[in-house]
C-alpha cells in the first residue's frame, strides 16, 4: 500500500507541472497584452508619450520576455522568491 501512494505522488509531480504550464500558454495566447489595453486608454486621453510609455511597461512587467522565460520567472515568484 505505502509502495502505490509512493507511486502515485511521485505521478502527480510531472502531471501538476505539465497542467500549470498547459493553463499559463493557453492563457497566453491571444493576441496583446495587459499593457495594450493600457496604452490605448492613453492614446485616447490624447497622451503623446503613450508609445513611449508602452516599452517601459512591458520592461516593467516582464512582457518583453519569451513566454518560457515568463512562465518559469512566474513559477519562481509563486514559490516565495520576488522579483
Amino acid at each position: 500500500m505505502l509502495r502505490y501512494v509512493a507511486r502515485r505522488i511521485l505521478l502527480m509531480i510531472p502531471t501538476l507541472f505539465i497542467i500549470s504550464a498547459l493553463v499559463y500558454f493557453i492563457i497566453d495566447l491571444p493576441p496583446g497584452d495587459c499593457v495594450t489595453s493600457q496604452i490605448d486608454e492613453l492614446l485616447a486621453r490624447g497622451d503623446p508619450d503613450a508609445l513611449h510609455r508602452a516599452d517601459e511597461l512591458r520592461s516593467m512587467y516582464g512582457l518583453d520576455l519569451p513566454v518560457w522565460q515568463r512562465y518559469l520567472g512566474s513559477r519562481a515568484s509563486s514559490a516565495g522568491t520576488s522579483a
